[in-house]
């Protein structure tokens, strides 16, 4: 199984010429149950027994889950090496670290994709394609790993096809991303289990181009990944849900 690097947002990739990403995000709504829980009387003698079923089943679901849990960490921070592919050998390096553990990664994307040629007004480049994984370590907790230990999955990069422009001026693509790097440990598993998911903090993959006036053509220049600080939406919310309780409960 593939698994990609993760597009963060469904907001529009960006660059000087314009380009549209998809995606949405899916709306869930959540409806209050039919008791409250008020300090002057109990809410067990109201709650519907309807519910006992869910309950069952979801607290079944979550010891499962737990009982065959793997090591998932999101928000690692990431040290990221990629360039054109010459075909001199691997172009793209990832470091992701934190919360225990680390991982390294070392590979190369075909060399047909953002090779080292030129490109013409008009002509249409990127799009998606897959970093194969020649060298990688990994540690989680006090255990290592060498890549003879574990396996790493190929990284499917998923960047738009662009077309490139007839203003004869250098550009630059963004688009919204996180590296994340997933695979199984054949031997020793950590007690968390033998699977893992590293993902580092959001971000953009970043693309640049320069214009060649003498022979009219673009040129692969360089590729970049920047983390962008995320609004510590998930705090307000708690503190909102929090204060709304207190609310409540002050209000029975």
């Amino acid at each position: 199984m593939n698994v990609i690097g993760i597009r963060t947002t469904p907001d529009s990739v960006t660059s000087n010429y314009g380009m549209q990403g998809i995606g949405s995000v899916p709306t869930v709504k959540h409806t209050s149950p039919s008791w409250r829980w008020c300090k002057k009387e109990s809410p067990v003698k109201h709650f519907p027994a309807k519910l006992i079923p869910r309950i069952i089943s979801i607290s079944f679901l979550l010891v499962s889950i737990s009982t065959f849990a793997d090591t998932i960490r999101f928000g690692l921070n990431s040290n990221v090496e990629m360039g054109p592919n010459s075909a001199g050998g691997d172009n793209v390096g990832v470091t992701l670290s934190g919360q225990g553990v680390f991982i390294f990664a070392i590979g190369g994307t075909p060399a047909s994709w953002l090779d080292g040629g030129a490109y013409y007004p008009g002509q249409e480049g990127l799009g998606p394609t897959t970093i194969w994984w020649d060298t990688a370590g990994l540690q989680i907790g006090a255990m290592g790993y060498d890549l003879g230990q574990f396996e790493l999955a190929p990284t499917d990069l998923d960047v738009p096809f662009i077309t490139f422009p007839t203003n004869g001026k250098n550009f630059t693509v963004s688009v919204p991303w996180a590296w994340a790097l997933s695979g199984a440990i054949n031997t020793n598993c950590p007690s968390s289990g033998c699977g893992f998911l590293l993902a580092s903090n959001p971000g953009k993959l970043s693309f640049s181009f320069v214009y060649e006036p003498t022979y009219g053509v673009y040129f692969a220049n360089s590729v970049s990944f920047s983390t962008v600080p995320e609004p510590a939406t998930f705090t307000f919310m708690a503190i909102g849900i929090a204060a709304v309780g207190w609310r409540r409960f002050r209000a029975c």
